[in-house]
C-alpha cells in the first residue's frame, strides 16, 4: 500500500491528521512507550490517562490506525517499528458504520483529500479508539487489545449530523457535529469497556447562513466547522472556517471563528458560555493545536491574503489568553504553500508541523520567546 511522503511523515511526526491518500482518509498514531506522556498530550489528554494504557506497551513499537470513510467504514490497523519507521499492515476492522464527502458547492471539486475537511475524527484515548462516521450520524468505539488488534466496542449517536471530529479529555467526550447549523454534544467514556454514554444536551453551533432556502443537505467543506478540542484550561474549542456562505457558491461574506465554550464541574456548557472570537480576512481558521505555554496555534488555509486569493501561501497564528473576552494573536507565520490544513506541536522540540494539501508539503515552525519562527517553508514534499 503506497503512502504519499506528507503523509507518512504525517504518521511519524505529527499524529492524528487527516490522510492525503484517495483510500486511507483519517489516521491517528500513539506512541506505545508508557514512560512518554507527549502521546497523550499531543491529543488532547492530559496525562493522567496514560495510566490506563496496556501493559503490552513498548518503545520498540507502535500502532497507526487509519480509517477509510468509505461507505462500508473500516479501521485499518498498521504496525510500525519506531527505529526504522516501516509501517506493516496488520488488519482492517469495520466500525459497523458509513463514512461521507462534503460538498465541494458549485464553485469547487469535492475535496478527496479530505472528505471531512476536520482534524482529529479518528483519536486514540487511552487503551481506547475512537472513531466517527459522518454517513451514520455515529461514533463507534473500539478496544485496543493490543499492538496489532482492536476490538469493536459500539457504536452510539453522535448526537447531531455529519460528526467530523472528537475531543478527548480523560472520560470526557466531546463531538463535533457540521451538518445543518452544526452542533456538539457531550459522552462519558468508560476506559474499563471504552462504551460511551450521553451526557447533557446537544448544543447547536453560533453559525450563520446566508442562503433564504436554509441549510444545504451538505456543508460546504471550505466554511465548515473542522475540529473540537479541550483548552489547558480544560474549556472547550472549536473552529469554524467561516460563518456564513455554506450554499458553496464560491462566495465568502462571513469570517471564519474561534469558538471557547466554559465547562461547568460537570464538563458541560450551554449556548449562553459561549465567546466568540472572528478571525479576519476570511482566512479560513482549520486546525489547531496548543504548545507548552498554552498559547493556541490556528492553522489558517488561506492565510493573511485570504479569499479569494487560493493561490497565496497558507498561515499560522499564535494567539495568547485564549480564554479572555478577546484574545490577541501574538505573532504570524505565512508559508508559500497552499491550503495549510493540520497543524501539530511537538513538544519536545518546540516546534509545529502543518500540512498543506495544495503544495503536498509539510511546512516547520518553531515557538522561540513567545513568538511563532518560520523553519522551512517545505520541510517535506
Amino acid at each position: 500500500m503506497k503512502l504519499s511522503l506528507p503523509l507518512f511523515l504525517s504518521l511519524l511526526s505529527i499524529g492524528s491528521v487527516a490522510s492525503t491518500s484517495t483510500h486511507l482518509r483519517h489516521l491517528s498514531s500513539k506512541s506505545r512507550s508508557s514512560k512518554s506522556k507527549s502521546s497523550s498530550q499531543s491529543r488532547g489528554r492530559s496525562s493522567k490517562s496514560s495510566k490506563s494504557q496496556p501493559e503490552w506497551y513498548s518503545p520498540s513499537v507502535s500502532s497507526v490506525y487509519m480509517m477509510t470513510n468509505e461507505p462500508i467504514n473500516e479501521i485499518l490497523i498498521f504496525s510500525r517499528n519506531d527505529s526504522s519507521g516501516k509501517l506493516d499492515f496488520v488488519n482492517a476492522v469495520r466500525s459497523n458504520g458509513s463514512g461521507l464527502q462534503l460538498s465541494g458547492g458549485t464553485a469547487l471539486s469535492p475535496p478527496t483529500d479530505d472528505p471531512l475537511a476536520s482534524q482529529d475524527s479518528l483519536v486514540v484515548a487511552g487503551n481506547c479508539l475512537l472513531a466517527v462516521n459522518a454517513g451514520s450520524n455515529t461514533v463507534s468505539s473500539f478496544r485496543i487489545n493490543s499492538a496489532r488488534d482492536i476490538s469493536f466496542v459500539e457504536t452510539v449517536d453522535s448526537g447531531g449530523e455529519i460528526p467530523v471530529s472528537i475531543a478527548v479529555n480523560e472520560d470526557l467526550v466531546y463531538v463535533l457535529n457540521a451538518g445543518g447549523v452544526g452542533s456538539i454534544a457531550a459522552f462519558s467514556l468508560f476506559h474499563f469497556n471504552c462504551k460511551l454514554t450521553s451526557i447533557g444536551d446537544p448544543i447547536e453551533l453560533s453559525q450563520t447562513f446566508e442562503s433564504a432556502s436554509g441549510p444545504p443537505s451538505l456543508p460546504f467543506f471550505p466554511a465548515s466547522p473542522a475540529q473540537i478540542g479541550f483548552t489547558p484550561e480544560n474549556n472547550l474549542l472549536v473552529t469554524i472556517k467561516a460563518n456564513g456562505a455554506q450554499d458553496g457558491d464560491g462566495s465568502f461574506p462571513s469570517n471564519g471563528s474561534l469558538n471557547v465554550y466554559k465547562l461547568d464541574k460537570n464538563g458541560l456548557t450551554s449556548a449562553k458560555d459561549l465567546t466568540q472570537t472572528e478571525v479576519p480576512n476570511n482566512s479560513i481558521p482549520f486546525s489547531f493545536a496548543f504548545d507548552d505555554e498554552g498559547q493556541l496555534l490556528v492553522a489558517e488555509a488561506f492565510g493573511a491574503a485570504g479569499v479569494p486569493n487560493v493561490e497565496a501561501g497558507g498561515s499560522v497564528s499564535l494567539y495568547n489568553d485564549l480564554d479572555s473576552f478577546i484574545p490577541t494573536i501574538e505573532s504570524e507565520v505565512t508559508t508559500t504553500e497552499v491550503t495549510t490544513c493540520w497543524v501539530r506541536y511537538n513538544k519536545k522540540k518546540a516546534c509545529a508541523f502543518t500540512t498543506n494539501n495544495g503544495g503536498g508539503s509539510i511546512s516547520s515552525m518553531k515557538v522561540r520567546d513567545g513568538k511563532l519562527h518560520l523553519v522551512e517553508d517545505v520541510a517535506a514534499q
